[in-house]
């Protein structure tokens, strides 16, 4: 776990925030949460809650930060990109014994991403600039987004100084 974080961390370094980057992304095996996405704050609390507690569980967790995913439909509409489907514990483990309903692969292959240092939950800047960037280009993307906190807040005690990527596939 201290290792994933410290790769975490030297990634963090290198990125460049504010900007629209192309980059390969190896496959992710992904745990998933039950979904999220009309849950009222309360239920997506436990929900994630929940989720951490079967993930630590099943020694699933191998450092990553918690990461989300936002479904297409709601990331290229403006005012829908918090709306987030699925919390995800990146894990470099088998997902054997993980129920089917919650295995997910994130693809390998070539991302759009964008980096944004702030609060994570404060997403609209940098999926509009990721939005005009792919229309910029005539690019249509596919599947979710993948939101995944570089510096979090076991890293960095204010939220002003978390990074985060998020990344949908091209």
């Amino acid at each position: 776990i201290v290792e994933t974080q410290l790769q975490v961390l030297a990634m963090a370094e290198q990125v460049e925030c504010g900007t629209v980057f192309v980059c390969g992304l190896p496959e992710a095996r992904l745990v998933c949460s039950e979904t999220v996405r009309m849950a009222d704050e309360a239920q997506e609390d436990r929900i994630v809650t929940q989720h951490v507690k079967e993930c630590l569980a099943a020694g699933l967790n191998a450092g990553y930060p918690i990461g989300a995913m936002v479904a297409a439909e709601d990331y290229l509409t403006p005012g829908q990109e918090g709306n987030i489907s699925y919390y995800f514990t990146r894990t470099n483990r088998s997902l054997q014994s993980v129920r089917k309903a919650y295995r997910h692969l994130r693809p390998a292959g070539r991302y759009a991403a964008t980096c944004f240092q702030g609060d994570y939950m404060d997403t609209r800047a940098a999926y509009e600039r990721l939005r005009t960037w792919l229309s910029a280009q005539g690019i249509q993307p596919s599947g979710y987004a993948y939101e995944e906190s570089m510096v979090e807040d076991m890293s960095a005690s204010r939220p002003e100084d978390y990074i985060t990527r998020i990344a949908v596939k091209i």
